[in-house]
């Protein structure tokens, strides 16, 4: 019967704690966030929807540009017609916008990196 007690101490005594309910609560909003990411990315891959715009759309415009570098086209990239057909190359469907390269040359230094991971790895990494 003592053991029972000090059990239910020892259970109070953790959750008492403001750091440990912090930490608990910390996890449980990230492995909700986690989650969450996780359910709408899936959606997003297995829906083909040619009317809203996919996840990871602006980020597509990014790792479109860097693809770009990495098969040598670096002067295309500020042509609008060539980087929109990439762009839904990447992203395996059409968009019902143009989204244009209007960032500085030096910019692809932050950009190129990503460009070598799957897009949907990079684009995890790139929200983290």
């Amino acid at each position: 019967m003592s053991d029972g007690k000090q059990i239910v101490h020892a259970q109070k005594s953790f959750y008492s704690s403001a750091r440990n309910r912090l930490a608990l609560y910390s996890l449980l909003f990230l492995l909700i966030y986690f989650a969450t990411s996780a359910t709408l990315l899936i959606l997003d891959i297995t829906s083909k929807s040619k009317s809203k715009s996919p996840i990871g759309i602006d980020f597509a415009v990014y790792y479109t540009t860097g693809q770009m570098v990495l098969s040598g086209d670096i002067n295309q990239i500020y042509d609008v017609p060539l980087h929109h057909a990439a762009l839904e190359k990447v992203l395996g469907r059409e968009t019902p916008f143009l989204l244009s390269w209007v960032y500085p040359p030096t910019y692809l230094l932050v950009i190129v990196p990503f460009s070598f991971l799957p897009f949907y790895v990079a684009l995890i990494l790139w929200n983290l």
